[in-house]
């Protein structure tokens, strides 16, 4: 069904009811000890659908769970251009995810487990275009009110067949399907390109931080010592709940303290005592913090923005005892390195929740270089990667919000490109 609407403010929009040009796609419910590696028939697996590619799936390179085709039963095998909706989600945000198919296996692919699979007639919903359904507000916005269940948010074929929609014309879809499209090979491109530099950059640490490289000009034995021969280590404080402010020195608990970052979502603030017992835990620009508790070994550096701010318990400042012979900045890249992870991934006790120490900690054997101009030319090598990568988190960040807007734009008609 297709009827003109009344009150669309884009008289050349139309509102249709999905399920009116719909045919709901038989799918194949079998758990994952289920599969046949090296089968015919490519699997598509709900779980899927929630990690995997954004929007898009393209069934024939993307490495999935197979069955045999004996086990194919009536399952329809999924054709290009139909679109793969999750069932099920632990918070709203998965609720309405899909993925539309690109490009199938030569032995066909069928929808699994706590999936919906959908055709739409193409005079309605354009190849490319339906992979952002779920982005169009009042199509979340239908399925968010109809999800039912308490720990388990589900979606039903009835819930998508009753939604209906302003859609443009399917020529003005391809035109917003391609402008979408584009910016998100952006981002993955950006994605890619991040991913790759990373493991560059591990791959100097594990060469430089070792000594197995040596930087041009410099030679000589690196000595082996105990971390705790060259740092000094401070405890955070145990502020409680009576000691938070509306404002005054922003809190660093484990949660803030992420791999290379102090993220300072949810802020807390406390107000430090003027007693001199407390400056001890008031922290200062490039303070090295690691955590003690949870996800251990978590290693960030505070900035200037950071602060005035606090320490809390279950975290430690790192700091050298003599700055003439340990650069702060080299100590910084070798407690980021995966030996040092590692090494207080394995000092960590418990079972719920792991914890370590500082004297734990403290125990790690860490390679130092010779000269004190050495660990600084190292540590700026190591650096200006850092700021590459970091430009180009930024860049893609600022790529997605840029999407994001775009979406809100045409997805709705308050822009349009045709």
């Amino acid at each position: 069904m297709k009827s003109r609407s009344k009150e669309s403010k884009h008289k050349d929009w139309e509102l249709v009811r999905l399920g009116d040009n719909a045919t709901f796609l038989k799918k194949l419910s079998l758990s994952r000890d289920q599969m046949t590696p090296g089968g015919e028939v490519s699997y598509l697996h709900y779980g899927d659908i929630h990690v995997g590619p954004r929007y898009r799936l393209n069934a024939k390179t993307e490495p999935m769970p197979t069955i045999k085709s004996t086990d194919q039963g009536s399952a329809v095998l999924l054709a290009v251009g139909d679109l793969v909706f999750v069932d099920a989600s632990e918070d709203a945000a998965g609720i309405g995810k899909s993925v539309e198919l690109t490009d199938v296996p030569p032995g066909g692919v069928v929808a699994g487990l706590h999936t919906i699979a959908v055709r739409f007639d193409k005079s309605l919903l354009a190849d490319g275009f339906k992979a952002y359904l779920q982005e169009i507000p009042a199509f979340r916005s239908h399925m968010i009110r109809l999800a039912a269940g308490t720990k388990v948010l589900a979606s039903t074929k009835a819930h998508i067949a009753s939604a209906e929609l302003l859609l443009p014309s399917p020529d003005e879809q391809k035109v917003i399907a391609k402008a979408l499209c584009d910016t998100d090979s952006l981002i993955d491109s950006l994605d890619a390109l991040i991913a790759k530099k990373r493991d560059i950059k591990q791959g100097a640490m594990q060469q430089l931080l070792t000594s197995k490289t040596r930087l041009p000009g410099f030679s000589g034995e690196w000595a082996l010592l105990l971390l705790s021969e060259l740092v000094r280590f401070q405890n955070g404080y145990s502020f409680s709940s009576k000691d938070y402010r509306q404002k005054g020195h922003q809190l660093i608990r484990i949660s803030n303290v992420q791999n290379g970052k102090i993220v300072l979502a949810d802020p807390i603030f406390v107000d430090v005592p003027q007693d001199t017992r407390f400056q001890q835990y008031i922290l200062s620009e490039s303070d090295i913090l690691i955590s003690l508790t949870g996800n251990v070994g978590r290693v960030a550096k505070m900035q200037l923005d950071h602060l005035p701010a606090a320490l809390n318990q279950r975290v430690s400042k790192i700091a050298p005892k003599n700055l003439l012979n340990l650069s702060n900045d080299f100590l910084y890249h070798a407690l980021r390195s995966d030996v040092f992870l590692n090494f207080v991934i394995g000092s960590g006790e418990g079972a719920a929740q792991q914890n370590t120490s500082n004297a734990a900690i403290g125990k790690f054997p860490m390679r130092l270089p010779p000269s004190l101009r050495e660990q600084q030319a190292i540590a700026e090598v190591l650096s200006d990667m850092d700021a590459e990568i970091d430009a180009l988190v930024a860049r893609r960040d600022k790529t997605a919000l840029i999407k994001t807007g775009m979406m809100q734009e045409l997805l709705t008609g308050r822009t349009r490109l045709i």
